[in-house]
């Protein structure tokens, strides 16, 4: 039994582990999108205007039809994590584009980085 609670916590919320990790405080808003293509020039920029019209802190995008897997930051902050095919067809593909808040929180292992 805890010993100590945090001002304002119940006893329920004290055993509760999940407590922190769901509370209203920390609310994510996540969007999933088929990109159709990311290929075209300004459709970056468009989809992140697109993310920051609804104040979406995660979009999954598929269909990103880029090459090889890598990172891009935009100039507003966001940054989008791609993995697609490195055949040159620009087929298939998915991405994820975090704002910078939620970017901060990710531990990035083995990503290089492009500014395309």
């Amino acid at each position: 039994m805890p010993s100590m609670k945090v001002k304002g916590q119940t006893r329920m919320e004290a055993f509760d582990p999940t407590g922190s990790m769901t509370s209203p405080r920390h609310q994510e808003r996540l969007g999933a999108w088929n990109a159709q293509t990311m290929y075209e020039t300004g459709k970056t920029a468009q989809v992140i205007s697109e993310m920051q019209k609804y104040r979406l802190n995660i979009l999954g995008l598929s269909e990103v039809r880029r090459n090889g897997a890598s990172k891009y930051v935009a100039p507003t902050g966001e940054v989008m994590y791609y993995s697609c095919r490195d055949d040159g067809l620009h087929r298939g593909s998915v991405a994820l584009i975090l704002d910078r808040r939620t970017n901060k929180s990710l531990m990035e292992i083995g990503m290089g980085t492009n500014q395309s």
